[in-house]
This record gives structure tokens, C-alpha cells and sequence, in this order.
């Protein structure tokens, strides 16, 4: 069973100022993406991010502790989160099984 924590503060230009802010937004997401698709699943979980699908986006959370399983919410974006009970139930090979899928999937489609 996984536990939730709160989600991360960012700090971010204004909202007013939408170029710079998306374009913040857009390097932290890829920090988080690179950190992500450096983690050796068969060691630890810290760092992977995982993503459940909701309404037209995505609610999307990073692994911090392996024992007890730990997540937290990346509020970015639309910042949805996903419902507590389908979180709850998250077992270690549930989270290794998606990010495998999302590996794999980036693989398949990526230029050459």
C-alpha cells in the first residue's frame, strides 16, 4: 500500500508571464523525466515517476521512498491528482510494471 505526501512547491515566474512559465514549467518536468529514466528498477523506486490517466491530462507522482512505498504529487500542469483509493492500493511491482510500459512505449516511438 502506497502512502501519499504532500505535493512539491515549485517555484515558478507568475502565471501573467506565460512564456517564462511554461517554459519553467517545461525544464522542470524534464529534470524530473531524466531523473526518471535513470532509475535502475531493480534496485529502488526513488525517483520514477508515475502517471494515472484522468479527465484529459495525466495525475502524475514520484516515487521517495521505497520501505514503506511513498509517493508524492507533482502538481504541475493541470496538477490532477488520482483518486486515494486506486493510490492506496499500489504495490512496488505495480509502479515497476508502469514505468517499464511508459520505457518501453518512449523506445518504440523514438526518432532514430
Amino acid at each position: 500500500m502506497a502512502k501519499i505526501t504532500r505535493s512539491i512547491k515549485w517555484d515558478l515566474p507568475p502565471i501573467s508571464d506565460s512564456e517564462a512559465y511554461f517554459k519553467a514549467e517545461a525544464k522542470i518536468w524534464a529534470g524530473l523525466q531524466e531523473d526518471s529514466d535513470s532509475v535502475d528498477l531493480s534496485k529502488s523506486l526513488v525517483g520514477a515517476l508515475i502517471r494515472f490517466p484522468v479527465a484529459d491530462g495525466y495525475a502524475v507522482y514520484i516515487v521517495n521512498r521505497d520501505k514503506p512505498l511513498s509517493l508524492t504529487h507533482v502538481a504541475l500542469g493541470d496538477g490532477w491528482s488520482a483518486d486515494p483509493i486506486l493510490l492506496r492500493g499500489l504495490r512496488k511491482t505495480d509502479i515497476i510494471e508502469r514505468v517499464e510500459r511508459d520505457r518501453n512505449l518512449k523506445k518504440l516511438f523514438a526518432k532514430k
